[in-house]
């Protein structure tokens, strides 16, 4: 594997165990190719996707430790992920998928300058929602579909957040429903926020 594309798909030797869940790799996040200047680096925006692709296959709720889908946890271990992945290069191992070199970079840049999951970029339906409800919600939610309503238009959505409390559905872990794949919880946190910042169609 090309060291400078290392990345902690299984834990720490002295942590973790092996992974229980298949790895896959993952699609670029939105501008690959993002200023690495510390205020622009949004967590959610250009760092949770490489996380949830890379290293939420294996470190989840259940699976090996730390959870790495609570971005507080991504925050507490981040010099422990920096060891591994860019002094050590020991992670991943083999067989699993490398970050890209653009990954690497944003996600370096990103350690570097603090590890910080707060917002710094206003949400965007298009580019930080409507992926999420493709993958989690138009499986049911869609003309002819098991769910009520359709969730390829916005208005639906936005009549199911005024109306019928999708807020407490997705905060209760009620929706998606049980035996469903549940939301990460980066995608969970982004859901959240950017119903509470107006549910806006930008």
């Amino acid at each position: 594997m090309a060291p400078a594309v290392m990345i902690f798909s299984i834990a720490f030797s002295s942590l973790f165990g092996g992974c229980a869940k298949n790895t896959f790799d993952t699609v670029p996040p939105e501008d690959s190719t993002a200023n690495t200047v510390c205020d622009t680096l949004d967590y959610n925006r250009y760092i949770r996707p490489i996380i949830d692709a890379k290293c939420v296959t294996c470190h989840y709720n259940g699976g090996n430790l730390p959870d790495l889908s609570v971005p507080a946890n991504v925050t507490a271990n981040k010099d422990k992920i920096i060891d591994q992945v860019y002094v050590k290069q020991a992670m991943p191992p083999d067989g699993s998928p490398d970050l890209t070199q653009a990954e690497s970079d944003l996600l370096r840049a990103w350690l570097d300058c603090g590890a910080d999951v707060s917002a710094k970029v206003v949400l965007s339906y298009q580019s930080d929602v409507v992926p999420i409800l493709q993958s989690k919600c138009i499986i049911c939610h869609t003309s002819g579909g098991t769910g009520p309503g359709d969730f390829n238009d916005y208005n639906v959505v936005k009549d199911k957040i005024d109306n019928n409390n999708l807020r407490s559905l997705v905060n209760d872990d009620i929706m998606p429903k049980s035996g469903a794949t549940a939301l990460t919880a980066g995608e969970k946190e982004t859901l959240l926020k950017w119903i509470d910042d107006g549910a806006n169609q930008n």
